[in-house]
């Protein structure tokens, strides 16, 4: 899945080139797939690859902020660091992409001080 994150990427912006379409047909199938998979390593990708997909702003912001949720998980982290480094490295030219990978970047460490500022405050 992960190499076909950016693939997907660029088959829905080849097929709507504005980005004015909603693409409510690939997140809801992007949901059923997370519905009925609820690993952690599933969801951190679907969720990236719903915030690649939609372009609804909200919906752009919010799904990296639950990438980061679920990714700040101990177990998880470094997985999820990969995740981004890995997509990184094929989305150079994209601004569009490089801006949510960022977002999810930065969402993930702020997640991660969070989680480290707790375990320090006990």
């Amino acid at each position: 899945m992960q190499r076909a994150i950016p693939i997907l990427y660029s088959a829905v912006k080849e097929r709507d080139p504005s980005q004015s379409d909603s693409n409510e047909d690939i997140l809801n199938f992007l949901e059923l797939v997370a519905q009925k998979n609820k690993d952690n390593r599933s969801q951190i990708r679907l969720c990236l690859t719903r915030a690649l997909v939609t372009n609804n702003q909200h919906s752009r912001e919010d799904y990296p902020g639950q990438f980061a949720r679920i990714g700040a998980r101990k177990e998880i982290r470094d997985e999820a660091k990969r995740l981004l480094e890995s997509i990184a490295r094929t989305a150079k030219d994209d601004p569009v992409l490089v801006r949510i990978l960022d977002l999810a970047n930065k969402n993930l460490a702020g997640e991660i001080d969070k989680g480290t500022a707790n375990i320090t405050q006990r």
